[in-house]
């Protein structure tokens, strides 16, 4: 799959006294099988960038393609394009309303008019998807922890099967030990086959996931590249209130030290320079 902005720009509002600039000329591509990273400073655009992805929002000028069809045009199914492009939001437990965890992961496959039988056989494959057991089937939403409840409403967007997942702030307002199970969630996601597309405020979790990053400043895309293209320009990360991971940071320092270290930013990566350069320097001693 591909999905293309061209030119994208949304206005909250258009024509009123209130109207307000979102997003400003996107043009992105996003292939198939990419994990990339959207981040940004509050109010930079992602969250409205993310909400065109499936149609949720259409541009007030420019196009959304999805494999070369303009997802916001007449007669283009947006139920369709939901069923292929799922959308998290943040705090996507906020969201859930059925009386048991089952009925919620069944909301969307029911929409799609499948049968009962199929319809349950989602829910169990999704349950199983974000490591919930079946006990919990029966059971209300709001019964189970704060992890499990977000990883309900994320099974209610995997029981549609989309082939592009797009996660507002997943680990959000999680306990240390809820965020890592959340990471390996969303990784186990995407070495299965689907597309990911993460928003995140996190520059460790961006690091340790993200093949791709995009910067929003200011309504537009102000960089993109790889993890280390992106983030070995730490200079102008900061002047858009962005930091940098720890162990980026550390690799800056050592370099301006003199030191001959590559610019990481993943820790098993320093972990490796960093024993690779206390093995030169005894052999130098």
């Amino acid at each position: 799959m591909q999905l293309q902005f061209e030119q994208v720009t949304h206005t909250y509002q258009a024509g009123s006294p209130f109207q307000a600039t979102a997003i400003e000329d996107i043009n992105l591509t996003i292939s198939g099988g990419e994990l990339t990273a959207l981040i940004g400073h509050t109010g930079s655009g992602k969250s409205t960038l993310a909400q065109h992805m499936n149609a949720l929002l259409a541009p007030t000028s420019g196009r959304v393609l999805l494999d070369g069809k303009d997802i916001n045009q007449k007669g283009v199914s947006k139920k369709e394009t939901r069923q292929r492009v799922g959308l998290v939001f943040q705090y996507a437990e906020t969201q859930l309303f059925e009386e048991t965890v089952a009925q919620d992961i069944a909301f969307g496959p029911k929409n799609l008019g499948l049968s009962q039988a199929e319809t349950d056989a989602r829910v169990t494959e999704a349950l199983h998807r974000v490591g919930l057991p079946d006990e919990v089937r029966e059971k209300s939403p709001f019964e189970l922890s704060g992890g499990q409840t977000r990883r309900v409403a994320i099974a209610g967007v995997i029981a549609m099967r989309p082939e592009m997942l797009v996660l507002d702030e997943p680990a959000a307002g999680l306990d240390p030990m809820g965020r890592e199970d959340m990471l390996a969630l969303v990784k186990s996601f995407h070495e299965a086959g689907t597309t990911i597309v993460m928003i995140s405020h996190s520059m460790d979790d961006v690091a340790r996931l993200a093949k791709r990053i995009i910067v929003m400043e200011h309504r537009r895309i102000a960089l993109q590249g790889t993890a280390e293209e992106v983030f070995q320009d730490a200079e102008r990360l900061n002047r858009m209130d962005l930091d940098v991971p720890e162990v980026c940071r550390l690799s800056l320092r050592l370099r301006e030290e003199g030191f001959d270290f590559p610019l990481c930013y993943r820790k098993e990566d320093a972990l490796k320079a960093l024993k690779a350069l206390l093995k030169g320097g005894a052999g130098d001693a």
